[in-house]
């Protein structure tokens, strides 16, 4: 390799505002350094390198030499290694006294341009390599995503999943370095809170069943993840929350203490368009904080339970709450067996009455919903016929009511 064009290369790669200060020929010059005056940098955002790939390019400079020199700058009795931290540590391998350098006087911000550009944009850049050098360089020019963006040279987009790698926890950071996580994988998990990526996290593994302590348990096989596209249902189906469905106004500023409303909320698809795919937007935009959904559903019932009795000028208890799936009555909510709800495909009846009151069902696939309800306690004999008793007051027998009761104490 032409060792003169490969600098030039990384040098183009700088930006003009990082080369300013003064010519090339008179920043640079090129030296012969023992490898004990040499220093790894602590800036260097590439973490993980291969050992197989290490052994292979020792083996290739004990017979050719180390072809393209090392990047260095002055770091007090020594030399930091800004670009070739792989020859140099492959060099010690293939025991090397001496590896050619071209020592420049750079500043930090000009290392940190030139070890970004030159290992990260490389194909065998780990992906966690890449979140902690965007990371850094973030931090330490005070950049937004959007300027880190052109700063590297990538979509907006791939920098901000890679920057959200940095948050996933460290369970699946581990799998990652050990390969049992794929990164599809990690990166949609890494878009949630740490509550969430710890229930997806566990969704992405298959499960064995297996008896520990004497209980038979599901415990996930590390390496053998789910079908990507039912791992992408189960996140739709139990984490996200479409907020055009639901039960209340995701413009409402009267569901949080803090009167944020669902639209002006950053943990929701929209407000991360760089993240969710285009047609999660708009009619699809969905909420991606359950906890909060969650909370929002029960103070909704509460308000609306007031609201619906400030209508019927009666007291908020009198408002019933009903589980339209659900027969029987339990604490705090009325059952089919003493609530009709009208037009409902389930527990209810099609037909209307001059009895229904609106109330509010909290079966979960309705939750929050406003209903017409026909009160067994209404007298209503459209919903409550009573068909042990015919139009003339006996029993389909032929019997009277007071007969069939005997007949029962009688046995």
């Amino acid at each position: 390799m032409n060792s003169s064009k490969s600098i030039s290369k990384v040098i183009k790669k700088v930006p003009a505002s990082v080369n300013r200060s003064q010519p090339q020929a008179a920043r640079e010059h090129y030296k012969l350094l023992a490898l004990k005056e040499l220093q790894t940098s602590p800036s260097n955002p590439r973490r993980r390198i291969k050992e197989k790939t290490i052994e292979s390019l020792a083996e290739s400079i004990r017979t050719q030499g180390v072809l393209e020199p090392l990047i260095v700058r002055a770091a007090g009795k020594k030399y930091e290694i800004v670009c070739g931290e792989r020859r140099y540590r492959a060099a010690k391998i293939a025991a090397l006294r001496v590896v050619p350098c071209l020592v420049r006087k750079l500043s930090d911000e000009q290392v940190l341009d030139i070890q970004i550009h030159e290992n990260l944009h490389r194909e065998d850049v780990h992906p966690m390599d890449e979140a902690y050098g965007y990371k850094f360089l973030k931090e330490k020019l005070g950049c937004n995503v959007s300027e880190l963006a052109i700063r590297v040279g990538k979509p907006e987009g791939y920098v901000l999943n890679r920057l959200k790698l940095n948050l996933l926890i460290k369970e699946a950071q581990k799998d990652i370095d050990e390969e049992h996580l794929p990164l599809i994988y990690a990166l949609e998990i890494a878009k949630y809170s740490p509550e969430i990526q710890k229930l997806l996290y566990d969704e992405a593994y298959r499960k064995e069943g297996k008896y520990e302590k004497g209980n038979y348990v599901l415990v996930p096989v590390k390496g053998q993840t789910v079908p990507l596209k039912a791992f992408i249902e189960w996140i739709n189906t139990n984490v996200h929350r479409r907020l055009s469905l639901a039960p209340f106004d995701p413009k409402a500023t009267n569901l949080r203490s803090d009167g944020l409303a669902c639209t002006k909320c950053p943990d929701r698809t929209g407000a991360a368009v760089s993240l969710f795919e285009p047609n999660q937007i708009g009619k699809k935009d969905a909420c991606l904080n359950p906890a909060c959904y969650l909370q929002k559903l029960e103070k909704h019932v509460q308000v609306r339970r007031l609201e619906l009795a400030e209508i019927r000028k009666v007291e908020a208890s009198e408002v019933p709450i009903i589980r339209s799936f659900c027969y029987q009555d339990g604490e705090g909510f009325l059952g089919t067996e003493s609530a009709r709800v009208i037009g409902a495909t389930r527990g209810g009846n099609v037909r209307n009455c001059k009895f229904a009151i609106s109330g509010i069902d909290i079966e979960p696939d309705n939750y929050g919903r406003t209903v017409q309800v026909c009160l067994k306690t209404s007298g209503c004999k459209t919903h409550w016929p009573d068909p042990k008793v015919s139009s003339n007051g006996n029993s389909p027998k032929g019997k009277s009511l007071e007969e069939e009761a005997a007949e029962r104490l009688e046995a």
